[in-house]
């Protein structure tokens, strides 16, 4: 089997306010929207279906599908969405005002990347990235 395409789909408790997150945050073009349930971006607008960046679909949906409901959510980070900007530190206010809460920098590495953490409204782990 040959993936056609891979990207991440986040599942969220509250899909409104991580959409918000993600695009009145972080600049992220919504590009298919469907009610409280799913919102996919693209990092270009206009670009074909198949160009997908990151997803968010309701966590209850999946958890009905596959069996899960009323499990216990992981307390550590098993992922982390990383988005590469032109300034990180430009990007830090809008993504605070939209929901989001710093964790960490922003910092710069020896190896040339300038970095913040934050978490998102639903709690998963971002970093914005420079080089």
């Amino acid at each position: 089997m040959q993936p056609l395409d891979s990207y991440p789909r986040l599942l969220a408790h509250d899909v409104t306010a991580l959409a918000a997150f993600y695009s009145d945050g972080l600049g992220l073009v919504p590009a298919r929207t469907v009610a409280d349930q799913y919102v996919s971006f693209d990092l270009h607008a206009g670009t074909p279906a198949e160009s997908t960046a990151l997803a968010i679909l309701a966590a209850d949906e999946i958890a009905a599908e596959v069996g899960t409901v009323g499990a216990a959510e992981p307390t550590r980070d098993r992922l982390m969405v990383v988005l590469r900007v032109a300034d990180v530190d430009a990007c830090v206010p809008p993504a605070v005002a939209a929901g989001g809460t710093l964790v960490a920098g922003p910092t710069d590495k020896a190896y040339g990347l300038r970095s913040a953490h934050l978490r998102d409204p639903e709690g998963n782990l971002v970093e914005i990235q420079q080089y």
